[in-house]
């Protein structure tokens, strides 16, 4: 990181550790591909690891932001893929990490992702390879009941940057 930033970290999710940076007015990206406002910050878009991530992300913009999730989370972070393909009988998640899941499908850190613990009728093939997944329905607990491959969303100029750090 060039300067001193100040971050929220989560403390009570999966033993804390999640850090989250508000960017406003950033540059607007569709693809793991393209520099984020984060990155000359050191950070980058969020690497969500697990259901509790995602619990800490909601937490984070209901509680402290004031505001809905989808105001800085309208993808599904750095989930990306290589390859356009259906993969509706997958679990989407990381399978290295969780023992099954859906495989092709990587964060650019290499490290755990995850998205749903059960399958659904996405990502049924009309992606756009290296774009990011939409974010339709977040709950409190952070289980992820919708989401579209259709294209690829742009994160608009609001969305959460972070380290990454916690695997």
């Amino acid at each position: 990181m060039p300067n001193t930033l100040y971050m929220y970290v989560d403390m009570t999710n999966d033993g804390g550790g999640y850090d989250f940076y508000v960017i406003n007015n950033g540059t607007s990206v569709n693809s793991v591909t393209q520099i984020n406002s984060g990155t000359t910050l050191g950070l980058d878009l969020i690497y969500p690891r697990s259901q509790a991530h995602w619990k800490a992300i909601y937490e984070f913009t209901q509680n402290v932001l004031g505001v809905s999730y989808s105001t800085y989370m309208n993808h599904c972070g750095a989930i990306y893929n290589t390859i356009a393909s259906n993969y509706t009988s997958s679990i989407m998640r990381d399978p290295n990490y969780y023992g099954s899941g859906a495989t092709g499908w990587r964060v650019p850190d290499g490290g755990r992702w995850w998205i749903r613990d059960a399958t659904y009728g996405e990502p049924n093939g009309n992606y756009s390879v290296y774009g990011f997944l939409l974010l339709q329905s977040l709950s409190s607990t952070g289980l992820i009941s919708s989401f579209d491959d259709g294209g690829a969303p742009y994160t608009g100029t609001k969305y959460l940057v972070s380290t990454n750090a916690k695997p």
